[in-house]
C-alpha cells in the first residue's frame, strides 16, 4: 500500500523503472495471494521481483 501511495512522487522520477518494478511487485502479490498458490509460480514471481530490484539498483 505504501508503494502505491508513493506513486505520485516516485513515478515521475523514472516512469519506465517505476512501471518495471510495479509490474514485478504486482506479479509477486498476485502469485502469493492466489486461491491455491503454486510454489513454482510464487518462486518464479519472487525471482522476477529480485532480478528487477537488482537491475534497478545497478
Amino acid at each position: 500500500m505504501a508503494w502505491d501511495a508513493a506513486e505520485a512522487g516516485l513515478k515521475p522520477r523514472s516512469p519506465s523503472d517505476w512501471h518495471a518494478l510495479d509490474g514485478a511487485i504486482d506479479g509477486a502479490l498476485t502469485a502469493l495471494r492466489a486461491d491455491s498458490p503454486s510454489q513454482a509460480r510464487c518462486g518464479a514471481a519472487m525471482r522476477t521481483l529480485e532480478k528487477t530490484l537488482k537491475h534497478l539498483e545497478a
